[in-house]
This record gives structure tokens, C-alpha cells and sequence, in this order.
């Protein structure tokens, strides 16, 4: 049961996105980052990840729907390594889809990030 119930955590039934984004939120803050935009993004090419799972003679299809998170953060790069750490540990499952630095800003450096998860 406590697998199976990891497994909820890192992949749940719905994309929950207003606990997400305040996930999000709250490890941008306590990384020592400021959050200036977060929200659904568009997935850089639209697509299902489907798996196939063995289930004795027959095959069952899953289908894995991806969400796509994007995010800016100004800060040092220390605090940015910090939140990309605190991501990589969350029990969600969430992957970097890709990182873009603009150094051109007053208050420090501003990440860009495309966030992956998962639900089915």
C-alpha cells in the first residue's frame, strides 16, 4: 500500500494545478527566489505519453497526460540551484523541460523554466 501510494504522490489522477502552482510558489520563496509569473503553458509539441503495461494475455494501454508549468524566478544562482534541487526531491514528479537566463534585469538574474508533470 505505501508504494502504491508513493506512486499516487508522484503521478496523480489530475494535474491539481492550484496546489502545484502554490508548491511552486511557496520552494521559489523559501529557496530565496521571487516568483514574478508563474502559470499553464503551452507543451512545446503536443503529445500523450502512452506506456503498456503486461497484465498476463492481455495488454492494457495507459495513457499519461502531460501538463506543462511555466515559471520566472529572480534571484542569485545559488537560490535557483536550490529550487531546482527542492524540485528534483518533491514527491511529484516534475521535470525540467528546459531553463533560459536573462542577466539583463535590475534585481539579479531571472530564470525562465518549462516545468513537466505528470497524471493520468
Amino acid at each position: 500500500k505505501e508504494a502504491l501510494a508513493k506512486i499516487e504522490t508522484a503521478i496523480p489522477a489530475t494535474p491539481s494545478l492550484p496546489s502545484l502552482l502554490n508548491f511552486i510558489n511557496s520552494e521559489a520563496s523559501a529557496s530565496g527566489l521571487i516568483l514574478t509569473n508563474i502559470g499553464p503553458s503551452q507543451a512545446p509539441s503536443a503529445k500523450n505519453t502512452s506506456r503498456r503495461r503486461e497484465t498476463g494475455p492481455e495488454t492494457e494501454e495507459l495513457s499519461l497526460k502531460e501538463t506543462y508549468i511555466m515559471a520566472s524566478v529572480l534571484g542569485p544562482l545559488v537560490s535557483f540551484e536550490n529550487f531546482l534541487k527542492t524540485l528534483e526531491n518533491s514527491s511529484r514528479l516534475i521535470e525540467v523541460e528546459s531553463i533560459s537566463l536573462d542577466n539583463t534585469v535590475d534585481q539579479g538574474l531571472e530564470f525562465n523554466i518549462i516545468l513537466k508533470v505528470y497524471s493520468y
